[in-house]
């Protein structure tokens, strides 16, 4: 039996928070292990709570998703996937550079996330088509 991949949602949105969280608990072959709200609080998260992929929103209370970036790229062994609803070719380069493995669009489908989950917890760095 293969294990499940554990997942971290950064995201201040309670009601988006949610939704991912059941989207992700309904695949069998991945599991939501923690969530946060902030960016203080997704830091103390991601150190207590190993995990093989960080779901991070860029704006957030606290700490921006853009400013624990870095932090969460040098200290975490976990892969990092941006969720952002900015579609431009400037936060997408941004995020790469600040660490991210993974960009993809709030207003993507639900099977486009679990494209880019897959694809980022493979290794594969996921760059969204922008029209």
């Amino acid at each position: 039996m293969e294990t499940k991949k554990k997942i971290i949602i950064v995201e201040n949105n309670d009601l988006h928070r949610t939704a991912l969280r059941d989207l992700i608990n309904a695949q069998e072959h991945l599991e939501v292990v923690s969530e946060a709200g902030s960016g203080g609080e997704a830091l103390k998260i991601i150190k207590q709570s190993p995990a093989d992929l960080v779901l991070l929103d860029l704006p957030l209370p606290e700490r921006s998703g853009y400013d624990i970036l870095p932090e969460i790229s040098k200290s975490a062994d976990a892969k990092i996937l941006v969720l952002n609803i900015l579609e431009s070719d400037h936060n997408i380069r941004a995020a790469f550079e600040a660490g991210a493995d993974g960009y993809c669009f709030k207003d993507a489908s639900s099977q486009d996330l679990l494209n880019a989950i897959s694809s980022v917890l493979a290794g594969i760095r996921y760059v969204p088509y922008l029209p």
